[in-house]
């Protein structure tokens, strides 16, 4: 949303075009009709034209240990792709997916944690006071499943954990614009909440887990600055950020027992995460080129005062389509009317299509044919 905000007065999109043809001589006269009263309608919804983009993501760090816990080293790979759209007033609404795989090494034992993850998430941002104040909203779902290798002693016990989350954030802020400087205050509040299944490992020193659930709560004041540097050819726009985190809710408890051990019976720990106090900061760059491509890179620490920290690299590629899209109808036949159904795209000289046939009009849901087409044009 950060990017798509300060790059919004790019998006001058051409709307969507819709074409019908018919081979009926009467209906193609027909659709001219329909299609001259239709464009004055088309130019007042270009806010609704859609903006695709995908992000992907490197983070590596280390956390210290605690009276609980050893050191954690921490590798994260991920890719997002997302799709979103201006609304009429001016605000932004999209989804985008997330898959990420997560690489952590617990000690010096060999200990190690892998986790795949998937998040869908919504998010929109909508202006509150003229175009310069706005309320950002984040909701989401994810699912986890994780491989678990843990050495105690010499001995390796292995399980397969799964988990599932949901989470939220709501955002203030204000853009101060004085020439092509921003800044851009802002105060923000995240919900999330993680439920890990029970699990048992195998090996001779197993243990068993009972289900866990993982609460957090942050707080959030940051100032963020934007400044541009723009010719005929190309626009940059350099930005950096300082935020203070205050993470409320640092605990969870876990419940487990030997498997091989039935007389020790139940332990119950307080597990700490994280740190109460932390400062993050992030410096980046935005390319704008031409035809509609922009690039952004992104180098953010995150900073655990006196537990650890994580770097994070981030490189985003966002394309605004501005060629047209045909959607077209077709009708076939004459003793027996059949239909064709028609999206094609061209970008960039690449045309892709998709077709649906049906060869009995008066069954409209049921297609005999499905197809899907991608051609250079030279």
């Amino acid at each position: 949303m950060k990017w798509i905000r300060r790059n919004k007065d790019n998006q001058n999109l051409t709307n969507l075009n819709l074409d019908l043809n018919f081979t009926n001589p009467m209906l193609a006269s027909l659709t001219k009709v329909v299609k001259t009263s239709a464009s004055k309608k088309k130019k007042e919804e270009k806010q609704q034209d859609v903006f695709y983009w995908s992000e992907g993501s490197i983070a590596v760090g280390r956390v210290g240990d605690t009276n609980v816990s050893s050191f954690k080293k921490i590798k994260t790979n991920a890719i997002t792709v997302g799709a979103d759209k201006f609304t009429k007033n001016n605000g932004i609404r999209g989804l985008a997916f997330r898959f990420g795989k997560n690489d952590i090494d617990v000690g010096s034992a060999g200990s190690n944690l892998d986790t795949n993850t998937y998040n869908l998430t919504h998010y929109s941002s909508s202006p509150i006071e003229d175009d310069t104040k706005f309320i950002d909203t984040v909701i989401g779902v994810g699912v986890l499943n994780s491989d678990i290798l843990s050495v105690l002693d010499g001995e390796r016990v292995t399980a397969d954990r799964k988990g599932r989350q949901i989470y939220g954030t709501i955002k203030l802020k204000d853009e101060i614009k004085k020439n092509n400087l921003i800044l851009i205050p802002s105060g923000q509040i995240d919900l999330g909440y993680t439920l890990l299944d029970g699990y048992q490992e195998s090996g001779n020193t197993a243990m068993k887990f009972k289900k866990q659930g993982i609460r957090s709560r942050n707080a959030r004041l940051s100032i963020a600055a934007v400044d541009e540097l723009k010719n005929e050819k190309y626009k940059i726009r350099k930005h950096g950020k300082l935020e203070y985190k205050a993470n409320l809710n640092r605990s969870s408890n876990i419940k487990y027992s030997y498997v091989s051990d039935a007389t020790s019976g139940e332990f119950d720990t307080k597990l700490n995460s994280g740190a109460l106090h932390n400062l993050n900061g992030e410096l980046g760059i935005d390319i704008i080129l031409p035809d509609s491509f922009s690039i952004f890179l992104i180098y953010e620490r995150n900073q655990a005062l006196g537990t650890g920290h994580t770097d994070k690299i981030h490189l985003a590629i966002g394309y605004l389509p501005n060629r047209k899209t045909n959607y077209a109808f077709k009708l076939v036949g004459s003793e027996n009317l059949g239909s064709e159904f028609k999206i094609s795209k061209n970008i960039n000289d690449f045309e892709i299509d998709f077709k649906l046939n049906n060869q009995d009009v008066l069954k409209p849901n049921t297609f005999d044919e499905a197809t899907i087409n991608l051609k250079k044009i030279f």
